[in-house]
């Protein structure tokens, strides 16, 4: 018998729904398909990575995963399984991933939001700090005030977006700036998530209450940031979830140090989705080849360890394009048409 998934020859095939299975080779999409015990087997073990995060009673967790390891696909089961009315806010910190995230403010009866971590202070700085007509929101307020200390011949030695990203309360940058914003009426980029995280800081009673927060690409958030939901996290249960070998905003005064210390971090309970439906497996196994080669030569010594192999469910295709691949290599017209292809 021929797998209905994988095409995959089996003695049996176990029955399932076929919406589990998009790309499956008949076509379904609705019904139950038969599966082989490859694709069924992997089916199960993202089944159960995601089952333990969802059934976890821990309120402070962790998720280490890899790219295309299905951690929306997480959110959303975990989402559904909150009591009907349920307020949960879910930050990251770029506009196209806010995007991709936005359907999980359609889950029927839950109130979702999702935000850019800094559109999520900004709301709060209006809503809960108190300014909406005090003053005004302006991105331009740093290059502003750069250049008033230009003007005035002054020369920090941090400069004041550093200062606030890594919470160095004690530099003269973020005493100058902060100044110069109340002598302008105005509030920018930089400095808002710190006047929010000073004014919960102060004022602990004020903390907003979810049934859950939620940090994506948590690899990316700066010392500042990090505290600040350190802060939320002492009123509502919170999931981070991220990638040390993802990390990619130093330029912002982010660093990989801030994930690795809430792994080792024993309140929170950690967790890994092992299956990625991105990468075809040539490309996993180049990536585990080369982590595994960088450290056997004594470096990424604090790296989190954790699984990452191909979901063979949805890259069976590839693997066929990557055997036919491998027999063209003496065609290279062919190969660049079917490397194309494979895009």
């Amino acid at each position: 018998m021929k797998c209905d998934n994988c095409e995959k020859e089996s003695e049996a095939l176990e029955r399932v729904s076929a919406s589990n299975f998009r790309r499956n080779r008949r076509g379904a999409t609705n019904g139950s398909i038969g599966v082989c015990d490859l694709c069924y087997k992997q089916f199960k073990l993202r089944e159960e990575a995601v089952a333990k995060v969802v059934d976890s009673d821990s309120l402070k967790k962790l998720i280490v995963a890899g790219p295309g390891t299905g951690k929306t696909h997480t959110f959303r089961k975990l989402v559904e399984s909150l009591p009907e009315g349920s307020k949960v806010v879910i930050f990251t910190l770029i506009n196209n991933l806010v995007d991709d995230l936005r359907a999980l403010e359609l889950i029927p009866e839950r109130e979702v939001k999702v935000f850019t971590f800094h559109g999520f202070c900004k709301n709060l700085l209006y809503a809960e700090v108190g300014g909406a007509g005090e003053f005004s929101y302006s991105g331009a307020l740093s290059t502003l005030i750069k250049q008033d200390a230009d003007l005035l011949g002054l020369e920090f030695e941090i400069d004041p977006e550093q200062a606030f990203s890594e919470l160095r309360e004690g530099e003269e940058s973020i005493s100058f700036y902060m100044k110069r914003a109340e002598y302008y009426r105005a509030v920018g980029y930089v400095d808002s998530v710190y006047r929010v995280f000073t004014f919960f800081r102060e004022r602990p009673q004020t903390i907003p209450q979810y049934a859950l927060v939620i940090a994506d690409e948590y690899q990316d958030f700066n010392r500042l940031e990090a505290a600040f939901i350190d802060l939320l996290a002492t009123k509502s249960p919170v999931l981070l979830a991220g990638d040390d070998d993802q990390a990619l905003y130093a330029f912002r005064f982010a660093s990989h140090e801030f994930i690795r210390a809430v792994f080792g971090n024993a309140d929170f309970e950690t967790f890994n989705l092992p299956l990625c439906s991105r990468c075809p497996p040539v490309l996993i196994e180049a990536a585990k080849a080369f982590i595994d080669n960088a450290i056997a030569k004594g470096n990424l010594k604090d790296r989190i360890p954790k699984d990452f192999e191909c979901y063979w469910p949805e890259k069976f295709a590839s693997m066929v394009n990557i055997r036919r691949f491998s027999m063209l290599t003496a065609q290279p017209e062919l190969r660049l048409m079917l490397l194309l292809r494979m895009r």
